[in-house]
């Protein structure tokens, strides 16, 4: 028994040290501030909002990571439309990673992946999520060009619903 839990902490103890090192190891830049108006499309029966959508760093370092946090909302125009989130990804370059919080009202919808858009007894109601991301920085590089992209499917009906992706451009400088 003394042998298992010596095991026990000797194994906690190498994984203390292992995030330890790689936290240190690893150097995240926030950004100085964000900007960019609120972005609300209404369009295929569902309207999107996405803010915070300009971020600007003031310096980084070689080998350091940019990270960026947006908000998103997306809810269906009429109750009696038939609306399916698919996914919200970030794309045109290398993300280190991307993490969603879930809004308070979001029930079940903890990730944005394969929901349907809700309704309740006063009508439709948004799904809303943060988003965190990092992007590595590439020594020299100023500005990046990403885009939020947003996969879903609306229709009159289930059986009637086409698919649609809607591009958001985010705009990542680095100030010299």
């Amino acid at each position: 028994m003394k042998r298992k839990k010596l095991l026990t902490a000797g194994i906690c103890l190498i994984i203390v040290s292992i995030l330890a090192i790689t936290g240190v190891a690893v150097t995240k830049y926030k950004f100085n501030s964000s900007s960019g108006e609120t972005v609300s499309q209404l369009l295929n029966r569902v309207n999107i909002e996405v803010s915070a959508t300009e971020f600007s760093f003031e310096s980084v370092s070689k080998d350091g990571m940019l990270e960026c946090r947006t908000f998103v909302s997306i809810e269906k125009t009429e109750p009696d439309f038939y609306g399916k989130l698919h996914s919200i990804t970030i794309s045109g370059s290398d993300t280190g990673y991307v993490m969603y919080t879930a809004g308070k009202d979001n029930g079940d919808a903890l990730l944005p992946e394969e929901v349907f858009l809700p309704v309740n007894d006063d009508g439709t109601y948004p799904l809303k999520w943060e988003i965190a991301f990092t992007i590595p920085y590439e020594d020299g590089k100023n500005t990046y060009e990403v885009s939020l992209d947003i996969n879903y499917s609306t229709g009159v009906k289930p059986n009637l619903a086409q698919r649609y992706m809607t591009s958001i451009p985010i705009t990542l400088t680095i100030a010299e």
